[in-house]
């Protein structure tokens, strides 16, 4: 049996908007979208027209918008749009087709080619193009508008843009280090393992936290980093052994360490979608020995999705505090699997009320997860469960397991003694008691049947990685008692 119980707290809704100091629809040529579902069969017509018919914009004013939804709307410092972005304009022999790598001649046989008019173009630092912003925007096969277009031809690649002086002296100055004002800085990157990498999505938002400072390289997509699949005999099937792609493998070297900094989605179905592709790009980045960690913050209501608007809209400060407070891979992963494995509408929502006003409503037996903030009393409703019975915590924090112990009337397994099956306080037997992971061998004996895991995550973190919990090679004895532990118990308490 497993029953779970929740209390009350505020939702954070992440709602993904551009920023408002410029919006999308005026950047793009003023469109006004039609509220025709898209599902209409009129849906494409009607957004092909419209799109066809934005011409009434000059091509120097739209790219003056451009500049300012970079430099105004997510923070770019003006010296490094200048070194990143150029723009081309089609002077009627297709010029933006031909940097896309379109087939321009062979299109031309069939079917006119699209005309963007004006490619605002992202440019790595050897000037190849990493991507371009159209003005004259078109539609995929799905009928959706394709705003960003890439290079026909070139796979998955980061982006790795010309980092003006400035910018070199901003990064020197953030991480203590003497970044050398000419020459290739990425090679120089590639060579300063020590050097932190953050990564993100989109060219602007590595732009904006390069302008703070930061070492930041831009994906296409949070998938944009592995290569999960391939063609075989005009299949696409998952590849056996998945890999980092070559741009990215340059940079993810043991023991550098890298954030992963991607959008705060509102959409339940994307946030588990992109909580997915975190997990497999973080696993192909640990592989190669990096130290992976998720950086995660508030959307505040759809204003700060990507960290660009973070840092626009609520100040560097509240992205400091994102990275400062970013969780290790491996913690993440425990914590989003044992989400996955509790994802179900809770038994009991006890609201404004504390676990320990309801712990009499509690079941004794079975598994019972306790999920709440700080406050909102869930050790007072363990101790009133564990009353009378024989119980053992498992924690990863001597601190905690002291208070545990003088909290729930037991004692912490390190200051006490044994006799038996039996826990001595003071040479007087008790109830139960505390133990941290690496004494869990010394209770092997111990009768109790019920386990308590508080702080759920992090215990199981220090078990399956912590050096601590390997001394002498006994991280699988522990897990196995561990193991043990969790059959045996009558009661398994969650919080």
């Amino acid at each position: 049996m497993f029953t779970s119980y929740i209390s009350s707290f505020e939702n954070c809704t992440i709602i993904g908007l551009y920023n408002q100091s410029i919006s999308e629809s005026e950047v793009d040529g003023r469109i006004d979208f039609p509220s025709t579902p898209i599902t209409s069969p009129t849906h494409r017509e009607t957004i092909s027209e419209i799109i066809q018919s934005v011409n009434l914009i000059s091509e120097s004013g739209w790219q003056s918008a451009i500049k300012r939804e970079f430099i105004d709307g997510s923070g770019i410092a003006p010296d490094l749009f200048e070194a990143t972005i150029d723009f081309i304009e089609d002077t009627g022999y297709w010029e933006p087709n031909e940097l896309l790598g379109q087939n321009v001649s062979r299109q031309w046989q069939t079917r006119k080619p699209h005309s963007y008019r004006t490619l605002a173009v992202l440019r790595h630092e050897d000037s190849s193009p990493w991507q371009a912003k159209p003005q004259n925007l078109r539609l995929d096969g799905k009928g959706k508008v394709v705003k960003y277009e890439s290079i026909v031809g070139s796979g998955l690649r980061a982006f790795l843009p010309a980092i003006p002086r400035s910018i070199r002296r901003k990064i020197s100055q953030r991480y203590g280090v003497n970044v050398p004002e000419f020459g290739s800085f990425w090679d120089w990157v590639k060579n300063h393992p020590e050097i932190p990498i953050i990564l993100t999505e989109g060219g602007k938002k590595a732009l904006c936290l390069l302008s703070q400072g930061y070492m930041a390289i831009a994906l296409y997509g949070v998938d944009g980093g592995g290569l999960f699949n391939e063609w075989i005999n005009g299949e696409k099937l998952h590849k056996l052994k998945p890999e980092l792609i070559a741009d990215l493998q340059l940079f993810a070297v043991s023991g550098r360490p890298i954030t992963l900094a991607f959008d705060q989605d509102e959409s339940a179905k994307t946030r588990s979608q992109v909580n997915a592709a975190l997990d497999r790009l973080g696993g192909l980045l640990r592989a190669a020995g990096c130290k992976v960690s998720i950086a995660q913050w508030d959307g505040q209501t759809g204003r700060c999705k990507g960290v660009d608007d973070l840092i626009v809209n609520a100040g560097v400060a509240a992205w400091e505090t994102a990275l400062s407070e970013a969780v290790s891979f491996i913690q993440w992963s425990i914590a989003r699997q044992l989400t996955h494995e509790v994802r179900r509408k809770p038994d009991l929502n006890i609201g404004d009320r504390e676990f320990y006003e309801i712990a009499s409503e509690l079941p004794r037996e079975g598994i019972v997860a306790l999920y709440g903030g700080k406050g909102s009393g869930k050790s007072k409703a363990i101790g009133e469960l564990v009353k009378w019975r024989k119980w053992l915590s498992i924690t990863h924090l001597s601190s905690l397991g002291r208070d545990q112990a003088a909290g729930w009337g037991g004692v912490f397994v390190n200051d006490g003694d044994q006799h038996d099956a039996n826990l001595l306080k003071d040479g007087v037997p008790v109830n139960g008691g505390s133990v941290c992971v690496p004494s869990l061998l010394k209770v092997s004996a111990v009768d109790a049947d019920v386990l308590v895991l508080d702080e759920t995550s992090a215990t199981l973190e220090f078990l399956l990685i912590s050096k601590l919990a390997n001394k002498d090679g006994m991280r699988s004895l522990l897990l196995s008692e561990f193991y043990q532990r969790v059959r045996a118990a009558r009661l398994v308490l969650i919080a």
